[in-house]
C-alpha cells in the first residue's frame, strides 16, 4: 500500500489449504427389527458420526428405533485441520418374523442346523431351486455368501470361509424372497 507522502509498505498473507479426508463406508446390508442395538463401524477412517433413522448416539443402531423399511445412514468424519467428509449408505431394516413362504405348501429345512462343515437348505416338492438364489448375511446385515440353486430341491451351504455364529438366509427368485431363516454355525 502507498500512503499520501509516496510512502509504500508491502505485507504477506500465508493461506494453508488442506484436503478433505477422504471418507468411505462399507455396505450396511440388512438387520432384523428386533434385533438389540448395536454399534455401527461401516465408516473408515474411525471416529466419525452417524446420523440417520434409527442412529442413537452418533455411533448406536437401534432396530427397533428405526422400524421395518429402508433408511439412508450417513457417516461424516472431521480430521484433525477441522476438514470433513462424509459417505452413506442405506440399511434395509426387516421384520424377521420367521420363514415368509411363497405359499403354505412350501417349507424350508436346513439339516444339520446348527453345523461345523455344512448344511443342506431342503425345500419340499412345491418349489424347485433352479435359477433361485441363496443369499447368506452375517448379524450385522452384511452379505457373506449367495449360490444359485442348481438342483431342483436342495442347495449346500459349505462353512468355508465363515467363522461360527449366526447367520440368516433368504431365498429370492425372481427378485422376491420366498423363504427366510435362520442358520448356526457351531465350533
Amino acid at each position: 500500500g502507498t500512503n499520501g507522502c509516496g510512502s509504500t509498505m508491502t505485507d504477506s498473507l500465508y493461506v494453508t489449504v488442506n484436503p478433505s479426508p477422504t471418507v468411505t463406508m462399507s455396505s450396511l446390508g440388512f438387520v432384523c427389527v428386533n434385533w438389540s442395538p448395536f454399534a455401527l463401524t461401516a465408516g473408515s477412517p474411525s471416529g466419525g458420526t452417524y446420523s440417520g433413522t434409527g442412529v442413537s448416539g452418533g455411533t448406536v443402531y437401534a432396530p427397533s428405533v428405526a422400524g421395518a423399511g429402508t433408511y439412508n445412514i450417513t457417516y461424516t468424519y472431521t480430521n484433525g485441520s477441522g476438514c470433513s467428509g462424509t459417505a452413506s449408505d442405506t440399511i434395509h431394516v426387516d421384520l424377521c418374523t420367521g420363514v415368509a413362504n411363497a405359499s403354505a405348501n412350501t417349507e424350508v429345512t436346513a439339516s444339520p442346523n446348527p453345523f461345523t462343515d455344512f448344511t443342506i437348505l431342503s425345500v419340499d416338492n412345491n418349489l424347485q431351486l433352479i435359477n433361485t438364489e441363496v443369499v447368506i448375511f452375517d448379524m450385522f446385515g452384511r452379505k457373506v455368501m449367495d449360490k444359485t440353486g442348481i438342483d431342483t430341491h436342495q442347495i449346500r451351504i459349505d462353512r468355508t470361509n465363515l467363522r461360527s455364529g449366526i447367520y440368516f438366509y433368504k431365498f429370492i427368485n425372481d427378485d422376491t424372497v420366498i423363504s427366510k431363516g435362520k442358520l448356526v454355525i457351531s465350533e
